[in-house]
C-alpha cells in the first residue's frame, strides 16, 4: 500500500474510533459469495456481431437495474475478477444513489454474469 493510502487507512482508524468508541477496528472479511466472485476471471468470448446480438436475449437479475447490469458488461475485460466488477459497479450505484441505480450486491452481480456465461457471451474461468 502507498504511503498515501496508509495515511488515509489510518485517518479512517481514528475516525472509526471516534464514532464508535471501540478501541480497535473491526476485521473485515469477505463473504462466502464475494470470495467465489474473487475466483472468477470473465472474458467476453464472443465477436462482436454475436455479442450485439444476442445481448439483449441475456435474461435480467431480479432488482439489477438495467444499466448497472450494462455496468458489468462494460467491466469485463478477461483481466478483472468478478469481484472487481461487483466493486467497480456498486461504486458506480453508490455514487448514483439507490433511488437512481438501485442496489447491487455480490449476489446479482453473480447472477448475471451467470446470465452471461449461459448466454455463450462470456467464458467464466
Amino acid at each position: 500500500m502507498s504511503r498515501l493510502g496508509e495515511a488515509h487507512q489510518e485517518q479512517l482508524v481514528v475516525f472509526y474510533r471516534s464514532v464508535t468508541g471501540e478501541s480497535t477496528e473491526p476485521e473485515i472479511r469477505l463473504t462466502a459469495k464475494e470470495i467465489e466472485l474473487q475466483g472468477l476471471l470473465p472474458r467476453v468470448v464472443a465477436g462482436p456481431a454475436e455479442f450485439l446480438g444476442v445481448r439483449r436475449k441475456v435474461k435480467g437479475v431480479e432488482g439489477l437495474h438495467m444499466l448497472m447490469a450494462f455496468e458489468i458488461m462494460n467491466f469485463i475485460d478477461g483481466e478483472r475478477s468478478g469481484l472487481q466488477i461487483y466493486e467497480a459497479t456498486v461504486a458506480e450505484a453508490l455514487q448514483g444513489g439507490e433511488d437512481y441505480y438501485g442496489t447491487v450486491t455480490p449476489e446479482k452481480v453473480a447472477g448475471y454474469l451467470d446470465n452471461l456465461a449461459e448466454e455463450g457471451l462470456i467464458q467464466k474461468r
